[in-house]
């Protein structure tokens, strides 16, 4: 046999060896995780079936999630796309998949893996930046699972402004900013948004906006008089005079929704004039049917 026929063959095994690890038996490192062949290998080894193998880690990439039953399963999944998307940028589903598929829920709004699944989908943008679900995606890892309300807000801003935007992306951002504390933001925002409604029931609701966005910056002045007090006596105040009494609150806090402002049963400022602050993304995700 001819030596390029031999270096042919041992090249073509090579390959079927790094390839072909069976997807019931991922091989994983204690200190690393999965454990894969570096992209740099497969470009040398298999550079003309590039887009097959980067089909493989795809198909490896869903046979795990379907596996996957524990944080580190479900971590693999990113791990997968990863190399596949190394192998294709332009592989879409592998990012949009990847970025869902390997968050894990502890329960009681703990989760695992965010910060991989958000380098992912952050890596997806860069290939298709006009993506309305990779950039919807990375702004709920940001503000419903990182709870960063800051860099959550520009994002829905941005895609509420996109042709046929749903309805309820411009309110979520309205609320996002008030929550991260960016009032003058939030309330320019929903200002424009109330001046440029159509009808009635639009604007309505954002003069209504206007209104919690106002109170919920009342309501942050007013939890953080809680803290100073409760930090400084050791206990709690019995209700909001007390905080006036006390010197942490300068005058009685005057309600914008025109109820009055208590503390609540957990500790914090409410308006009894509204179920939820601006602060509640969660509820309000819920509400909107926006939590997966």
């Amino acid at each position: 046999m001819k030596p390029l026929s031999l270096a042919l063959l041992a090249a073509c095994a090579a390959t079927v060896a790094v390839l072909s690890r069976p997807p019931e038996a991922p091989v994983r490192d204690k200190a690393q995780g999965l454990v894969l062949p570096r992209k740099e290998l497969i470009h040398l080894l298999a550079a003309p079936w590039q887009q097959f193998a980067a089909d493989y880690y795809w198909l490896m990439q869903v046979n795990q999630l379907g596996r996957a039953i524990n944080a580190q399963e479900h971590r693999d999944v990113c791990t997968y796309a990863e190399l596949a998307t190394d192998l294709d940028p332009r592989f879409y589903m592998a990012y949009h998949f990847g970025g869902v598929g390997c968050v894990y829920n502890l329960g009681h709004e703990q989760w695992m893996n965010v910060d991989v699944s958000t380098a992912l989908v952050e890596k997806g943008i860069r290939h298709f930046p006009r993506d309305t679900r990779l950039r919807f995606l990375l702004g709920y890892n940001l503000g419903v699972l990182k709870h960063d309300a800051k860099a959550a807000a520009p994002i829905f801003e941005a895609l509420s402004r996109e042709p046929d935007a749903p309805a309820h992306l411009a309110p979520l951002a309205t609320r996002l900013y008030a929550e991260s504390g960016q009032f003058d933001a939030s309330t320019a925002m929903a200002r424009a948004l109330r001046d440029a409604a159509q009808d009635e029931e639009t604007r309505a609701f954002y003069a209504r906006r206007l209104q919690e966005i106002a109170a919920e910056q009342l309501l942050q002045q007013v939890d953080t008089a809680l803290g100073s007090y409760t930090a400084r006596t050791g206990a709690p105040p019995p209700d909001i005079p007390a905080l006036v009494a006390a010197g942490d609150l300068p005058a009685p806090p005057v309600d914008p929704l025109g109820g009055e402002i208590v503390i609540g049963p957990t500790g914090r400022a409410r308006s009894t004039a509204s179920t939820f602050r601006l602060r509640a993304i969660h509820q309000y995700l819920k509400k909107n049917g926006l939590q997966p």
